[in-house]
């Protein structure tokens, strides 16, 4: 009877975590899922500027489904201003919106940068699958009414994959574009996140138990 019991206790568990894995895939630890250069000095005087009429982006590149969980950069502030996740087909695809379409827009927030500059996050949560991504941080849309900030970008360092692109109004235009960014000036925008582990990894490990399991009774 004891061994029996062992059994059954054994197979339920094993059955737990193949449900488990199919219908309640979990995370693994948080960490930077993206970084577009490395963190440079505070208090400095180069930086582009963030408004209503300049937005600034990187694009991004993930090859495995995880969940965002918050977003930032060497950053400051005066005033709100958002921050957009928006899909994109590839490392040099720009927005198709002017400034953005809502089909484009995955996720969004809006926050307030403390003086100085830091290297700031503010939350954000979406699930991301694989493929092309862009962050965008600009003011006057999306909930943030006419803030302006900046991106300081002395003495920071281009990390491999960078790719930046911006949206801005002309002096003397009403009308804006986006542009890629091709100068050596390299803000730094951050995602952060979980990578979220495929059903079948999961999976694995409750077959992998129910097999020890035969060779073990056997």
């Amino acid at each position: 009877m004891e061994n029996h019991n062992r059994s059954k206790f054994f197979y339920i568990l094993a059955a737990s975590i193949i449900f488990s894995a199919v219908f309640f895939p979990v995370a693994t630890d948080a960490a930077i899922i993206y970084e577009s250069a490395t963190m440079g000095p505070t208090s400095q005087n180069e930086g582009l500027y963030l408004g209503h009429d300049q937005f600034l982006g990187t694009r991004f590149h993930i090859t495995e489904k995880v969940q965002v969980t918050s977003i930032g950069g060497h950053l400051e502030g005066r005033g709100p201003l958002f921050g957009a996740i928006i899909s994109l087909s590839s490392t040099t695809d720009l927005p198709k919106g002017s400034p953005l379409n809502s089909s484009e827009i995955v996720a969004s927030t809006v926050f307030n940068v403390p003086l100085p500059d830091c290297d700031f996050r503010t939350p954000l949560s979406v699930t991301l699958e694989q493929g092309y991504y862009g962050l965008i941080f600009g003011s006057d849309l999306l909930g943030a009414p006419n803030g302006h900030g900046g991106m300081p970008y002395g003495g920071q360092e281009i990390l491999p994959g960078a790719s930046y692109f911006y949206w801005i109004i002309l002096p003397n235009s009403s009308v804006g574009a986006w542009y890629t960014q091709t100068n050596s000036r390299y803000p730094r925008f951050v995602v952060e996140g979980t990578v979220v582990p495929e059903p079948a990894t999961l999976l694995f490990i409750g077959l992998g138990a129910v097999m020890l399991r035969r060779k073990f009774k056997g």
